[in-house]
């Protein structure tokens, strides 16, 4: 009986400091290593990165850049996290986001290539009637003006991609960054010219056509 006795206390006491020692995961942390692509495949020095918690996507936790290697290194506890990458690059900022879970302890890489979120503008250029409005210049502008008063030289400094309207009145701009407002500047010449403010951007899901009426 006392043999019993001892071997059932002798049970408690190793499972006491079995418990003792169990960690809780969502305490333990990661360490997160972030690589970020640029052109040519090469890493993007002081790329812009901004870590949130999924819940919500409130509440940011981390922004700040990559180093001159391209790389981002943190620690997290476990959960999950989104997180947005923005190259800086020819005036405009290409962006691009991912979702990923840490389990506490397990570390995680994680590589981004931002310049390959793009996708295509389109836009139609009629006269008030809705007839096409062909051979006009159209230019994509990389900054929101709240006036259509500027000069001419003002709006197109900031000129991205252009090109020229088809007999149908429209124009395709292919490989435009993603998540990048444009607005745009449709002009005959220097002197006939009108500028838009309402912004335009890429649409990945669905296709989408800007149409816009041109006075000149």
């Amino acid at each position: 009986m006392k043999k019993t006795i001892y071997i059932i206390l002798l049970s408690i006491i190793i499972t006491s400091c079995y418990d003792d020692k169990i960690v809780d995961p969502s305490k333990v942390e990661s360490k997160l290593t972030v690589t970020v692509y640029g052109w040519d495949n090469l890493p993007a020095k002081y790329a812009k990165v901004k870590i949130k918690t999924e819940l919500g996507f409130t509440g940011n936790i981390i922004e700040d850049s990559t180093d001159i290697n391209g790389r981002y290194y943190a620690t997290l506890l476990e959960g999950n996290y989104l997180i947005e990458v923005s190259v800086y690059s020819d005036n405009v900022i290409f962006k691009s986001s991912k979702k990923f879970q840490l389990i506490g302890g397990y570390n995680k890489s994680i590589e981004i290539k931002p310049l390959d979120n793009i996708g295509d503008i389109h836009i139609r250029l009629t006269d008030a009637s809705g007839k096409p409005k062909p051979n006009i210049n159209i230019s994509l502008i990389t900054r929101e003006f709240s006036t259509s008063k500027l000069s001419f030289e003002e709006y197109n400094n900031y000129s991205f991609l252009s090109g020229i309207t088809d007999t149908n009145g429209g124009i395709s701009f292919k490989a435009v960054p993603a998540g990048f407002n444009f607005t745009v500047l449709a002009f005959k010449d220097s002197s006939n010219y009108q500028y838009y403010t309402d912004p335009i951007s890429v649409n990945i899901d669905q296709y989408y056509e800007k149409r816009l009426i041109f006075y000149y």
